[in-house]
């Protein structure tokens, strides 16, 4: 540790030391159980409230704040390269990735959503052939567009 380093940690430790000595005597007249003297109680809050504030205007700095986004940054990153890292080691060892899930699951939702589509569509023929409704399904097939009933 630099020489000034010491110098300024010496002296943060003599002025916190010395406070000590001074509250020593109010904390000597407490007794255990009853609730502490009115000026305990203010020093408690004031030295709350300052750490507070100086938390506060750390974590609002712009020096903190960069940081964490550097750290959130390189964590998505880190991720990422994991992924793919065992995406290949799976592939190598003929097994199945979540990159390969994922583009299966995809699939059949898109496989899922056509067939409800159809699904639907018959329906709606099956209704207009059963009810005897004179308007025509939205999506009548052009092969049925020129046969008549």
């Amino acid at each position: 540790m630099p020489n000034g380093e010491f110098d300024q940690f010496k002296q943060m430790s003599e002025v916190w030391l010395d406070m000590l000595a001074r509250m020593g005597p109010l904390f000597a007249q407490t007794k255990i159980g009853e609730p502490p003297p009115e000026m305990a109680k203010q020093f408690r809050s004031a030295v709350f409230k300052s750490m507070a504030d100086q938390v506060d205007e750390f974590m609002r700095s712009e020096t903190f704040l960069q940081g964490m986004k550097e750290a959130m940054d390189n964590g998505l990153k880190f991720h990422k390269q994991y992924q793919n890292a065992l995406g290949e080691f799976r592939h190598a060892t003929e097994g199945v990735a979540i990159s390969d899930v994922d583009a299966l699951m995809r699939m059949l939702h898109q496989m899922e959503t056509r067939i409800l589509d159809r699904l639907e569509d018959l329906q709606e023929r099956v209704q207009h052939l059963e009810g005897g409704n004179n308007s025509s399904p939205k999506h009548a097939p052009a092969a049925d567009a020129g046969r008549t009933t």
